[in-house]
């Protein structure tokens, strides 16, 4: 009796053995061959800045895509999540606590500045990389979140100096006139374009403001024709430099206007009409505008699947790519050594060398003007 009881203990254990080994073997064979590596873009894909959104989207959506064709990043599949923060604060937070609390590792955005502003000490908190290619505003690296937030665009006050050597270079002496929307953008841009013109020993003859969003332009647009300007600098959002080239239009002013970064917008061309070639735009470099750079080839395959291959696009392609390089260098993707490699690093990318400031700036990153031709912007005669 008590052998045959051992006997049925010994074939139980020996069963038992056999379902937890089988078990084990079965999690073996069940569980994926690899990891995700889970990244995001947090951007407006909602509202007026949806344009820029998609465009960023579409950016690092390819940049994915080719990284994951190649073998991954350590062996390892990217992830591409998207949030729509809307530019709102208060909701670019809460996406922020989201996506850490989905592990996310590397975030591309936000677009807003004050998006970013919110959501960044979110990511420095949970340990992680925060590239952002579009928000300006100097605030977000003079006081860095962290050291894990990087800015691959140009800062808002590199605008104003580009902008004063352009008229000390073209139109020294002749009847310069700044007009700005009542918006806070407007106002930061008449304060810092003013004082880059004062250094430069540049005087105004005459500044105006309007409500951003007004319908009719055209008694702001008759002022400004009255007034014999040689030259008009401008900061307003896309609309609404459109619609005061095409007051200039209508009342046959060919007065040449030079406008800050955000008259670069689709919306731009579409309320500008025959008139929007009096108008310039500010704004970042356009790496895939340098003959045989691998940015071009970018935007030919962004033009293709209907993405508009503007800088933010292939800065996003770009802040992938040196995500995945840093990686490589710190053999790990844990966040202190990512930052660092990051931070110290140069890295080869799509839009350029890329390195940065111990601000967290990209070093030497320029600007460049850009005209509205064949239904979007592309550099300026002058810089071709």
């Amino acid at each position: 009796m008590r052998h045959g009881l051992m006997r049925q203990f010994k074939s139980l254990a020996l069963f038992a053995a056999g379902l937890v080994m089988a078990g084990m073997l079965t999690g073996v064979l069940a569980a994926p061959a690899q990891a995700d590596i889970r990244i995001a873009v947090a951007a407006a894909f909602s509202g007026q800045f949806a344009p820029l959104g998609d465009q960023i989207l579409a950016g690092a959506r390819l940049a994915v895509e080719d990284i994951n064709a190649s073998g991954g990043l350590r062996g390892e599949k990217l992830v591409l999540e998207e949030a729509d923060d809307r530019c709102d604060p208060e909701r670019a937070k809460a996406q922020a606590n989201q996506l850490t609390g989905k592990g996310v590792q590397l975030v591309i955005g936000h677009v807003c500045s004050s998006a970013t502003l919110a959501a960044a000490p979110v990511y420095a908190e949970a340990g992680r990389i925060q590239i952002t290619v579009a928000s300006a505003l100097p605030q977000l690296t003079e006081a860095r979140p962290g050291p894990g937030f990087f800015r691959l665009g140009p800062r808002e006050d590199a605008t104003a100096p580009f902008i004063a050597d352009r008229l000390a270079r073209d139109f020294a002496g002749k009847r310069i006139g700044l007009v700005t929307d009542r918006s806070g953008y407007g106002k930061d841009f008449a304060a810092r374009i003013k004082a880059a013109m004062q250094a430069r020993g540049q005087t105004l003859a005459l500044e105006q403001e309007f409500d951003a969003g007004a319908r009719d332009l055209k008694p702001l647009a008759s002022t400004l024709k009255g007034e014999r300007l040689d030259v008009v600098v401008l900061g307003a959002y896309a609309g609404d430099a459109g619609n005061l080239a095409a007051a200039f239009g209508w009342l046959g002013a060919q007065v040449p206007v030079l406008a800050g970064d955000a008259a670069m917008g689709m919306e731009f061309g579409a309320a500008a009409g025959e008139a929007a070639s009096l108008v310039e735009v500010a704004f970042m470099a356009d790496a895939a505008a340098i003959p045989d750079s691998p940015a071009g080839e970018v935007a030919q395959r962004l033009r293709q699947a209907g993405a508009v291959p503007s800088p933010y696009a292939i800065g996003a392609y770009a802040a992938v790519q040196l995500f995945a390089a840093a990686a490589d260098n710190a053999e790990t993707l844990d966040f202190a050594g990512v930052a660092a490699a990051v931070q110290s690093g140069g890295f080869e990318t799509v839009s350029g060398s890329i390195s940065f400031t111990p601000e967290g700036d990209r070093q030497g990153y320029g600007l460049s003007w850009y005209r509205w031709e064949d239904g979007r912007f592309r550099l300026s005669s002058s810089q071709r």
